[in-house]
């Protein structure tokens, strides 16, 4: 029973007092010489507020010197002590540094270096001892949008029908992707044939991200089915042969001003040649 009560406290330990974490401050305990206490104010990835779990780090050049796992989004506003360094160490700021900042997006497992805005009533804008900044912190998000193009029946015409993809993430918010002009670089059939075309990114919420757009792509111009119609084979007087003679037949389907020939298009061969109706 013992032993089962040691296994229980365990796990109720594991999972009650120790969950992990992406950054790790480099100053440990809460004993710094002295403290930037950073308040945060809002923090966006793109044009969406962080969530619970998602954490921020405060640094000084490659120094972690203050973290925050959020438990839901900044409503009003948070603060993150950030320490320095104790004497002879490197384990926290130097008074004068840039305040640098990193952001843990949870649910993408994914890290970025924020974009901080200093508010105008921000005591300060660098590292002070015993001192506040206030701040704002956005990411821009690079995604790359992709031309896509459909496999077409051939129809006389250069003209594709595009599409996208994005890699790299997702698109939130107003963002709208418009594809335009798609064209392929001839209008015959072929595989793998190159297609070019135009993508525009609009929408309210479009600067919270860097779009690399590549407009190019391949698809297919695969050959289109045409039919012979009113094709009619003629009665004849016993030849002892299978040769019919055809009359009437043209071709159904052709686009437009294309030329094609229907070859022998005046003979044709009986199943047999014995006499019958």
């Amino acid at each position: 029973m013992k032993n089962y009560l040691i296994l229980i406290s365990v796990i109720f330990w594991s999972f009650t007092g120790f969950a992990q974490t992406h950054f790790t401050s480099a100053h440990e305990g809460t004993n710094a010489e002295a403290y930037t206490t950073v308040w945060v104010f809002s923090a966006k990835i793109g044009p969406v507020n962080l969530q619970a779990g998602d954490e921020i780090a405060i640094f000084d050049g490659n120094i972690c010197v203050g973290t925050k796992t959020l438990t839901g989004e900044i409503t009003t506003q948070t603060s993150i002590k950030a320490a320095k360094a104790d004497a002879g160490t490197s384990n926290g700021y130097s008074a004068g540094h840039t305040i640098s900042i990193k952001i843990w997006d949870s649910s993408a497992s994914k890290e970025y270096v924020a974009t901080v805005a200093f508010r105008p009533t921000s005591p300060v804008t660098s590292y002070v001892d015993n001192e506040s900044a206030f701040v704002d912190l956005t990411v821009i998000v690079p995604l790359t949008i992709n031309l896509t193009a459909q496999n077409k029946e051939y129809d006389g015409t250069d003209a594709a029908t595009l599409g996208y993809t994005v890699t790299g993430g997702t698109i939130n918010g107003n963002v709208v992707v418009t594809t335009s002009n798609g064209k392929f670089n001839s209008k015959i059939v072929g595989t793998g044939k190159a297609v070019i075309g135009d993508i525009t990114v609009t929408g309210s919420d479009a600067a919270s991200y860097s779009f690399t757009l590549v407009k190019s792509t391949t698809a297919n111009v695969t050959a289109k089915s045409i039919t012979v119609i009113s094709a009619a084979a003629q009665n004849k007087i016993y030849d002892g042969t299978t040769v019919a003679q055809i009359t009437g037949a043209n071709l159904s389907g052709v686009i437009g001003s294309d030329v094609v020939t229907l070859n022998n298009k005046a003979t044709g061969t009986f199943a047999q040649t014995n006499i019958g109706t």
